[in-house]
């Protein structure tokens, strides 16, 4: 179910500019008892939302962020460092076929060849 924006809770700061971003499901974390788990694709080094998820739920909610970028090269995951979070960083891309494949993510890079999932795969 598609519900809409998301809107940086009060309290959770960053020098980013206002963003949208696409949820499903959204409405069912703020349920205290249960885990939940985040899939987040294509981050472009912008972890407002998967923040957010982590400052409210804590590490009860295990957040997937999906990204062409290299963990080990760009440090991705000192992005939540202050944070008690369960973040799990894929250098793989979301694609309509398993296996490897070229990507093109920014119009002034070249293509990159790397692995790829389907969203039935991930899931």
């Amino acid at each position: 179910e598609y519900t809409g924006g998301w809107s940086r809770p009060a309290g959770e700061t960053s020098g980013h500019a206002e963003y949208s971003y696409r949820t499903c499901g959204l409405r069912h974390l703020g349920r205290a008892s249960s885990s939940c788990i985040v899939y987040s694709f294509g981050s472009n080094f912008e972890f407002d939302f998967e923040r957010s998820i982590a400052w409210l739920h804590g590490s009860r909610c295990t957040i997937h962020i999906f990204d062409l970028h290299e963990p080990a090269r760009y440090n991705l995951l000192a992005s939540f460092g202050d944070l008690d979070a369960d973040v799990v960083i894929h250098h793989l891309a979301l694609n309509d076929k398993d296996g490897f494949d070229w990507f093109k993510p920014w119009a002034h890079v070249s293509p990159i060849r790397m692995r790829s999932l389907t969203l039935p795969t991930i899931m």
